[in-house]
């Protein structure tokens, strides 16, 4: 049991250390990220689905809103 070294302190001092040495990897990986979600989004566009219902009151008589009622059933809605 002498032999097992028993030790849990741990240097955060040397461990800042010794990553400060390659701060490079760091800086180089932050850039390559950065790169690659650009150009993701400029090669993938997003593709969304849009449904939507319109619904046209229909005014009797020769009220302003009936001209307005003849313009729109000249267009198409969807289906």
């Amino acid at each position: 049991m002498d032999t097992v070294n028993q030790n849990n302190d741990i240097d955060i001092a040397g461990l800042i250390k010794h990553y400060l040495k390659h701060w490079y990897l760091f800086v180089i990986s932050i850039i390559a990220c950065g790169v690659l979600a650009y150009g993701y989004t400029k090669i993938f566009k997003p593709v969304y689905l849009i449904k939507a219902n319109l619904l046209i009151k229909q005014n009797d008589g020769d009220s302003p809103g009936s001209m307005q009622s003849a313009i729109l059933k000249n267009f198409a809605f969807g289906g």
